[in-house]
């Protein structure tokens, strides 16, 4: 059924002669100005259709339709003291995004081929496994998710892979979601404000390295004029012991001029 909308509907139309292109490109047609329609009511009937008696109708009860894909995970911060890291996304519903989900199978590895290429073969993650959130009671489709998983892992540079998926009651499974990564490393400061041990540990080095350096340069310094001044003092000796000789021949000779 189509009407004109109260008179606002129009006509766009183009003006040209021929429906072929013209050999001068000046006169190509263009769109006139909107034409109004006027008042009108047309009614058009799609026909009809007979379903084969073999088609099965579900019922009111079956599911056929999967949760939508999550798409937006992402793992926004970590901690080290804890071994824990964070997990964020947006909930998806029963029925693509309508309704809740039934429950999230979420899962991670620490290498990204087998997450990206063999979802099942990862490490599946459960409500055991988390310090915040519940995988089998999902927020409605729309809700912001967050999750603290533990990292499992000791020491740092190891980097979680992480990916979800979304399941409604009748175990009709979403799309596996995006990527999600993050490396536990240790925070530079510590929560009371003060230092980390390794850090207090590479403080005091460069500071005991800066100052090996000033005492090397100082000794360096020191020994250098001590050179210059032997030096200067064993010119001096010299030059005092030949003054003697140069001035005791002048009694010899009366033409010289006997100075000092």
């Amino acid at each position: 059924m189509a009407n004109d909308k109260d008179g606002m509907a129009v006509v766009i139309g183009a003006f040209a002669n021929s429906a072929a292109m013209p050999a001068d490109y000046s006169i190509i047609p263009e769109k006139g100005d909107p034409e109004p329609v006027g008042d009108f009511d047309r009614i058009a009937s799609g026909g009809s259709f007979q379903v084969d008696n073999d088609v099965e109708i579900p019922s009111e009860d079956d599911d056929f339709y999967p949760p939508s894909r999550i798409v937006d995970l992402e793992s926004p911060s970590s901690d080290y003291e804890n071994q824990t890291i964070t997990l964020e996304w947006t909930a998806v519903g029963d029925d693509f995004d309508q309704g809740i989900a039934n429950h999230y199978d979420l899962r991670y590895s620490t290498s990204f081929e087998e997450i990206f290429s063999a979802f099942e073969n990862a490490t599946v993650i459960t409500n055991d496994d988390l310090v915040l959130g519940n995988l089998t009671s999902p927020l409605p489709a729309g809700s912001l998710e967050t999750y603290v998983v533990l990292a499992n892992t000791s020491g740092t540079g190891m980097t979680h892979f992480f990916a979800v998926r979304a399941v409604d009651a009748a175990s009709n499974e979403g799309a596996v979601s995006n990527i999600a990564q993050n490396t536990v490393v240790p925070t530079p400061i510590t929560d009371d404000g003060g230092f980390a041990g390794w850090e207090i540990f590479l403080i005091c080095s460069v500071v005991v390295a800066v100052i090996a350096i000033i005492l090397a340069v100082s000794v360096l310094i020191l020994v250098k004029r001590r050179s210059k001044k032997n030096e200067k003092a064993d010119i001096e000796e010299t030059r005092v012991e030949a003054e003697p000789n140069q001035t005791t021949h002048s009694h010899n000779n009366p033409g010289y001029i006997l100075e000092g």
